[in-house]
């Protein structure tokens, strides 16, 4: 298993676009053919303030992270 890491900085939470998924379907296709992989690839997309779920995110994003959650935990 393979995670591919996206993250985005705005100002607030990311609705993700047509354009933004096919450019994000492009670099898994893109980095699947480079590697000649056969492990599974997952997509993560780390955020400032979140993702918005829409009909372009779901199915694509696998794992949504948001900084607060990436570093949470640790002292």
């Amino acid at each position: 298993m393979i995670n591919l890491c996206e993250m985005k900085f705005y100002g607030a939470e990311v609705a993700m676009t047509r354009a933004m998924a096919m450019e994000l379907r492009n670099k898994i296709a893109r980095f699947k053919e480079l590697t000649k992989t056969r492990k599974q690839v997952f997509l993560t997309f780390i955020t400032t303030f979140g993702l918005k779920q829409n009909q372009h995110s779901l199915g694509l994003v696998d794992i949504a992270l948001t900084m607060e959650g990436l570093f949470e935990g640790g002292s």
